[in-house]
């Protein structure tokens, strides 16, 4: 299994290199789902007219004639919660467990860190360093899944919050 460290890394500079055919089918059903009913959020149409698009979107390879412009919309709204570029964070050594089947990893801005004689980020005891936190699921089949940016949502119209991750202590 990949480190989850190497995962969030990898699906985060996928995500900002607009490569959402991987960042799409990396994400948990659940996240995509979300991400569809955001997306759709301000569509006249009755919700229950946006269920069967959002259960087409949801799949782990969509598709649709309009896929392109949703991905757009899509790579838009992950950029925007995740704030910052792939260059300017690096994983930390270690993840949190926080339920059987997720893990928080932070990726730590690096303007935040010092670095040592070689090269290496490190966070100076008594600091405190900025981090984007990504919620991943363990899979049955032994991948990563992203679940979250933050925290876990639960779809719905509108999405609600399930977990959010904690500070980190």
């Amino acid at each position: 299994m990949m480190l989850p460290q190497v995962f969030a890394l990898q699906w985060h500079r996928a995500l900002f290199e607009q490569d959402m055919a991987q960042v799409w089918s990396s994400m948990t059903t659940d996240f995509r789902r979300v991400v569809a009913q955001v997306a759709l959020g301000k569509d006249p149409r009755p919700h229950g007219e946006l269920d069967p698009i959002v259960d087409e979107l949801s799949a782990a390879v969509p598709a649709r004639e309009d896929l392109q412009q949703f991905f757009s919309a899509a790579c838009s709204i992950l950029q925007n919660s995740c704030r910052v570029s792939p260059d300017s964070v690096g994983a930390g050594t270690s993840t949190r467990i926080e339920a059987p089947a997720f893990e928080v990893v932070r990726l730590y801005m690096l303007e935040d860190l010092a670095i040592d004689a070689e090269g290496n980020y490190f966070l100076q005891p008594g600091h405190a360093a900025r981090a984007l936190t990504l919620v991943l699921s363990a899979e049955e089949d032994e991948s990563w899944r992203m679940a979250g940016i933050g925290g876990v949502l639960i779809p719905g119209w509108p999405p609600t919050l399930d977990w959010e991750s904690p500070a980190e202590a």
